[in-house]
């Protein structure tokens, strides 16, 4: 395994919000040359830019490829934090975000790296954080992104939660954040169940999960004109959660319609794949020296 020097690194998006990151420079190797150059990775739900062991073996594995890397924190990392927003500060965080912020930090990222020199660069994210890489590229599509690298992005359609096993737990918490918001107390935190049991503001809970499905990723991965790869953990698929039941067939229908789209299953992996890591950074790499 490579040595990690690692270099620690800031930005400032358009709205004046302060993210932290990690650049870790590349390897030097002799293997086929990557599709990309640099891969900037994208953290989970209350996650942040160093504590994901998935993405540091990830990150690992593309040095080893002679890619840079750019671990990165969104405005929803961690639970909660406090955030320097121009000349004041404001709390933040998995518990408050408004996903549809994440088109900001992401296009922040990515301009530094092309500030950096980088040309063509992946976008990396797991869980949460890979639906917000396809979200920010389907919004605004930033010419330095080459493709998408998306490891079990899940699809938060209202409707698939009501239908689902957990409807009435869901229910329960739609009800109560609901309630809140329409007595003008959405920044009320509550402890929810489902999808996950998290603290999550009124409003921030009606964002992600409520009716308008803002982001089932099965309305905009269609609009995305680079090449996606979609990676999921058999056991995951075979688990019944709605965030992920017949998801990959869905996803293989968009690329069928003419989206470049790549599906792959690995086998026996769950949502963190825990003891399959190895596959998983063979289907990476693989699908990244040809894309």
């Amino acid at each position: 395994m490579l040595k990690m020097p690692v270099e620690l690194v800031r930005t400032t998006t358009s709205d004046e919000v302060q993210l932290d990151g990690a650049f870790y420079s590349p390897g030097r190797i002799s293997s086929p040359r990557m599709s990309i150059d640099a891969v900037i990775c994208l953290h989970g739900a209350g996650g942040n830019f160093y504590s994901s062991t998935l993405l540091t073996d990830v990150t690992n594995t593309l040095r080893e490829n002679g890619v840079a890397v750019l671990r990165v924190n969104t405005r929803g990392h961690d639970g909660m934090n406090s955030v320097r927003v121009g000349q004041k500060a404001r709390r933040q965080g998995a518990a408050l975000e408004t996903v549809d912020d994440c088109r900001y930090d992401v296009r922040s990222w990515i301009d530094l790296m092309m500030q950096r020199g980088y040309r063509s660069i992946s976008l990396l994210g797991h869980s949460l954080g890979a639906l917000k890489a396809l979200y920010a590229q389907a919004k605004e599509a930033h010419p330095g992104i080459t493709n998408i690298v998306a490891i079990s992005p899940p699809r938060l359609a209202f409707r698939n939660f009501l239908d689902s096993s957990d409807s009435l737990r869901f229910q329960h918490d739609y009800d109560a954040a609901a309630r809140l918001v329409d007595s003008a107390k959405g920044d009320t935190l509550l402890e929810v169940s489902c999808p996950i049991s998290m603290i999550i503001s009124a409003a921030a809970y009606l964002d992600k999960y409520g009716p308008e499905e803002k982001y089932d990723l099965l309305k905009f991965v269609g609009r995305i004109s680079c090449p996606m790869l979609f990676t999921f953990g058999s056991l995951e698929l075979e688990s019944g959660a709605a965030a992920f039941t017949g998801l990959r067939d869905a996803i293989e229908e968009l690329g069928n319609l003419g989206a470049p789209i790549h599906c792959t299953t690995v086998q026996r992996a769950n949502h963190f794949y825990d003891g399959t890591r190895e596959r998983l950074c063979d289907e990476l790499v693989g699908w990244l020296q040809n894309a």
